[in-house]
């Protein structure tokens, strides 16, 4: 994820074990070390086809000023006739308050009892020039210590205390496979938070002091160290978050994995082992957030409030790394036939509610807030992770993935993300999504060919 992604968007990643045609690099992995801390088969069906993204893109309006859509009151969206009550009393159609956002938070779901007017969507600003000095000397501070590189230093594991340890070993195993494919990029540590405040609270703290400096604990503990108090206790598992400390004296790496759990917060795979794959297939996916900061070695932008790589790039990578995985390893049977096709079916449903979106929407971080205001964090999910793999899966069927994991992350070690893709995969961003549009409201049978070869 993003360095400091939130706990919502990740429920989506976690649900799909993930392929493909490309060959792993030849690094060996690191024999993780354990620190426990101890505390008192889809079924797809054809849709309805779905109309081209038309969405106007005000270039000459003040992106404060630009409407999210064309309405007079303010509300982008009314009430299907089949609307759940408690949606229509409880879900508010605009924000005006933190009281109305809270409530579109704890009743999320229903904006899929909505009909969307269609977004006004903005052009995002692109910063495409030249690396400053200053970008350039943090970058080759970081290459003094290694950061770009396979790392001796072995992957550490700091636990909960109600973690079992079956569990942890598929987290070894997950992170060791996407090690032995990558490189062992760090230096790493991964911190489990089970089901028990109690137990998660030392590892929380063990988190916060290892990913920041002393000045910023408090802060730490009310904003990541709340979300871990969060998986630990109210969302059921399959969560996970990465952080990159690129600023530190000697910079480290770390990402937080909060194992499957049902509804009762019980692990998943204590009553079905077969979810241990998942548990593999989640810490692989953060570990290819791992590797994609250790190659983002020039972090900073002339432009700020814009993403040095689009949320949707970089989450679709590490989906589709998950899946390139799991064909590897052979954790699952056919994993690329049932990727696809699952997240196919998820794209053309969600199509239906937000037809007017597009992955340009989120491709700046002042686009996506405009988005989340919108239709709020289930759209951003879906884009970034629904649309998302699927823009990838096309993208490395347009190319290889070769380019896509390897070649792309060594070219945007000198180059910005917008120059770093368009010279590895042969057209701009903008060519990129035309083609992408057109692909996506081809019949399903024909994405899945075009994906599948």
């Amino acid at each position: 994820m993003r360095d400091r992604n939130r706990i919502v968007v990740v429920l989506i990643a976690a649900i799909l074990l993930l392929s493909s045609c490309g060959t792993a690099n030849d690094s060996s992995g690191s024999d993780p070390e354990l620190e426990p801390i101890a505390a008192s088969e889809p079924e797809v069906k054809e849709l309805e086809p779905v109309p081209a993204i038309v969405s106007d893109r005000p270039e000459n309006l003040v992106k404060s000023d630009a409407p999210l859509c064309i309405s007079t009151d303010g509300a982008c969206a009314t009430w299907l006739p089949d609307a759940r009550d408690e949606c229509v009393e409880n879900y508010p159609l605009t924000q005006k308050s933190g009281q109305d956002t809270q409530q579109r938070l704890d009743f999320e779901d229903c904006v899929y009892d909505l009909s969307y007017k269609p977004f006004q969507g903005i052009v995002p600003e692109r910063f495409t020039g030249e690396l400053g000095p200053d970008v350039i000397a943090q970058g080759e501070r970081l290459k003094t210590f290694g950061w770009d590189l396979p790392q001796k230093q072995p992957t550490k594991w700091v636990v909960s205390a109600d973690v079992p340890e079956s569990i942890v070993d598929a987290s070894r195993e997950g992170v060791r496979a996407a090690e032995q494919y990558l490189g062992a990029f760090g230096p790493l540590t991964v911190f489990m938070v089970g089901n028990s405040l109690e137990a998660a609270e030392p590892v929380i703290d063990a988190y916060c002091g290892y990913a920041y400096p002393p000045d910023y604990l408090e802060n730490c503990q009310g904003d990541q160290g709340k979300d871990m108090r969060e998986m630990a206790t109210i969302f059921p598992g399959g969560n996970a978050f990465a952080q990159a400390s690129y600023d530190f004296d000697k910079p480290n790496q770390s990402f937080v994995d909060n194992p499957c759990a049902n509804e009762e917060n019980q692990f998943c795979a204590i009553k079905f082992p077969e979810e241990l794959i998942g548990t593999r297939s989640v810490t692989a996916h953060e570990y290819f957030h791992v590797y994609q900061a250790s190659q983002r070695i020039y972090r900073a932008q002339e432009n700020p409030g814009q993403t040095p790589m689009p949320r949707w790039f970089e989450e679709g990578a590490a989906v589709y790394f998950q899946m390139i995985l799991d064909e590897q390893e052979g954790w699952t049977e056919d994993p690329r036939e049932r990727t696809i096709q699952e997240w196919q079916q998820q794209v053309r449903e969600q199509q239906l509610t937000w037809p007017s979106l597009a992955l340009i929407d989120i491709e700046s971080e002042i686009s996506t807030q405009r988005v989340k205001k919108y239709c709020g964090e289930l759209c951003i999910g879906y884009l970034q992770y629904s649309v998302g793999f699927m823009a990838i899966a096309y993208l490395a069927q347009l190319t290889s993935d070769q380019k896509l994991i390897f070649d792309f992350y060594q070219l945007s070690k000198t180059e910005n993300f917008y120059s770093a893709f368009e010279k590895t995969f042969g057209l701009t961003i903008d060519e990129f999504y035309a083609e992408l549009d057109e692909f996506l409201v081809l019949p399903q049978e024909e994405q899945f060919e075009i994906l599948a070869r």
